[in-house]
């Protein structure tokens, strides 16, 4: 697994830093303590130790396979004690190390790496205790007089120190899967935004323009019909459909002022919607209807658009009943026809009717439709007020 991509996450440049800055506060108190800056051979092994250090930084295998993590942790761990062990390197790059393999390797592996490099500490400070000794009694640093006693002490001072450099690094894990969760998510919030928009204007393209587009191509046909025939129903088939040019224009008004705040009477849309349809059947209203705010009323506007225009389009009908009511909690509507109807089991719901459900769903709402062959249809919708 790899914990970071360093293509868009700079941890290896991070890690570097901290590693290069650490050295150098080696380094500065290496010679601080030491006042010795002759060549010598512990300079020489401390030259060299630092030299393997900025190798082991550039080489950071943040992106590499788990294989080549895992030999990297397991060589710089080693020089890491080796260098501890015989006085030449520094307990902070030892527990920089901890947590620095904590960031590309798993628990399991980071635990596993630490067991082993723990044993060997332990037989590096048996082997060199002498070494030890005589280092700490120069600098004036009493240590225990057996090596067992020492190996417990630097073990359990180890263990422990191990545990929270474990612990500091997987914090700081967490928190940036956190954020890369965060960001992924929220790009992930910004695509399905898109896609409900798209899904929006789809409807309102569909609905309002797609409506006024039907009606307008059937007058004219109309009126091509009425050419030879009468020329006074052709005139009023051809005002009719510069009217429905006019609601055209305002359907792609609306549609591109993306449903800002303006005045919308639900009541009196209506009427204009019922008159538009007149002339293709008979209509009988009896509409009762609350104070909407915007967006509902312009939905349920949209609903009912819908229905009358699948009407006209497929039911073949010469009566259309609309109905509508409320009460405290509920607003019904009621949309029946005495058209040839269908099959609901066996017609697929079109992209109309689905339209409609979705619109409602927005709502809280939903539509129910009963049709059989020859006996008509009904589209019930329920929405709540609350």
């Amino acid at each position: 697994m790899h914990f970071f991509d360093p293509t868009v996450h700079s941890m290896n440049k991070v890690l570097q830093r901290i590693e290069l800055t650490l050295l150098g506060v080696t380094i500065f108190l290496k010679f601080i303590n030491d006042y010795d800056l002759e060549f010598s051979n512990s300079n020489l092994h401390f030259a060299i130790f630092c030299g393997l250090v900025v190798f082991f930084s550039i080489c950071i295998p943040l992106g590499k396979s788990i294989w080549s993590r895992q030999i990297y942790a397991g060589i710089n761990m080693a020089v890491i004690i080796l260098a501890s062990v015989t006085g030449n390197g520094s307990e902070i790059l030892l527990y920089w190390t901890i947590i620095k393999i904590s960031f590309f390797l798993d628990l399991s592996k980071v635990l596993f790496t630490i067991l082993f490099s723990s044993i060997a500490h332990a037989a590096g400070i048996v082997l060199n205790y002498k070494h030890i000794m005589i280092s700490a009694s120069q600098k004036g640093i009493t240590l225990p007089v057996t090596p067992h006693l020492l190996v417990a002490e630097q073990v359990s001072y180890y263990i422990g120190a191990t545990i929270f450099c474990i612990l500091l690094s997987n914090l700081v894990l967490s928190e940036q899967r956190s954020r890369i969760t965060t960001s992924l998510l929220t790009e992930e919030v910004k695509q399905l935004a898109a896609n409900l928009e798209r899904q929006r204007i789809a409807r309102e393209i569909h609905d309002s323009l797609g409506h006024s587009l039907t009606a307008l191509d059937i007058q004219l046909e109309l009126a091509q019909k009425l050419q030879k025939r009468d020329s006074l129903q052709m005139v009023e088939a051809i005002n009719q459909a510069k009217s429905l040019t006019s609601q055209c224009l305002q359907d792609v008004r609306w549609a591109v002022q993306n449903l800002r705040s303006e005045p919308f009477d639900l009541k009196q849309s209506l009427e204009t919607l019922i008159a538009q349809f007149r002339p293709a059947f008979n209509i009988q209203a009896q509409i009762d209807l609350p104070n909407l705010p915007l967006q509902p009323s312009h939905q349920l506007y949209c609903i009912l658009q819908e229905g009358f225009t699948n009407i006209q389009k497929h039911a073949l009908s010469t009566e259309v009943w609309l109905r509508s009511g409320y009460d405290e909690h509920n607003l019904w509507i009621n949309l029946q026809d005495n058209g040839r109807g269908f099959e609901p089991t066996v017609i697929a719901k079109g992209f109309g009717l689905r339209n409609m459900a979705e619109r409602a769903q927005l709502m809280g709402g939903y539509i129910q439709v009963e049709s059989s062959p020859e006996h008509g249809t009904n589209i019930a919708i329920s929405l709540p007020l609350i």
